[in-house]
């Protein structure tokens, strides 16, 4: 049996929404929503290096992962639209699964390597979308930058295509683990200049190759993030 055949969710749409004109259009509103209205009323969205992003084809975006705000406010960050791993209990909630999902977000086993989501993203980003990952997996326990996993660089690596590293600074004092409402922060978002996964000559692609793009990619994260808490703290 394949890897489907494994699986008995309560979630059963496993496959990532088709990108038709309803479901961009709902994106959208969420876009200009979180944008221009959430935003605002919460202290305000900053954006630097959107010209990393590149206007066409495939890319992996990579943001460390403070918040449970970190997916929205980065999307509102992208000029284009973007897909989402998300953990596949999110997908259980009542309307909020629905409303995910139909914003591009689709379902990933965490706590195992889940081959079936790795495969999808790889289509994804090879047909020229973007995808957002977060390379920590899960949100940090402290507001440190932990380590990161190979997962991105594996997409990215198979697919061609350059990951571009993000920097979220803001939406962990919006919203503080254990907070039940959110406060008012400045959040700020940066990209930065993508990192590439090295394959050898036979275009396989080594262990050592996903470790050295990881390395990188965080040690980029990590200098964008201190760049934006310095520029926190000077305001």
């Amino acid at each position: 049996m394949g890897d489907e055949g494994k699986r008995d969710w309560r979630w059963r749409r496993r496959e990532p929404a088709a990108f038709t004109w309803p479901r961009r259009a709902l994106y959208r509103a969420g876009w200009v929503l979180t944008r221009w209205v959430a935003a605002p009323l919460l202290g305000g969205l900053e954006v630097a290096g959107v010209e990393n992003i590149p206007r066409e084809g495939g890319a992996v975006i990579a943001p460390n992962h403070n918040s449970h705000l970190d997916p929205p406010y980065v999307g509102a960050a992208l000029p284009r639209p973007t897909y989402f791993m998300a953990k596949r209990e999110l997908f259980e909630v009542p309307i909020f699964g629905w409303l995910i999902y139909n914003v591009f977000a689709y379902p990933v086993e965490r706590g195992t390597p889940d081959r079936f989501a790795i495969r999808k993203a790889i289509e994804l980003v090879s047909a020229g979308h973007l995808l957002l990952i977060f390379p920590e997996g899960t949100r940090s326990p402290d507001g440190t930058i932990q380590e990161g996993e190979l997962g991105p660089a594996m997409v990215a690596g198979r697919a061609g295509v350059p990951i571009i590293p993000c920097a979220v600074s803001g939406t962990r004092r919006i919203l503080p683990p254990g907070a039940k409402w959110p406060r008012r922060a400045r959040t700020y978002v940066a990209f930065g200049e993508g990192v590439w996964v090295e394959a050898k000559g036979d275009e396989r692609l080594a262990r050592s190759a996903l470790e050295t793009a990881t390395r990188e990619l965080m040690a980029r994260i990590r200098a964008l993030h201190a760049e934006l808490e310095a520029k926190r703290r000077d305001r």
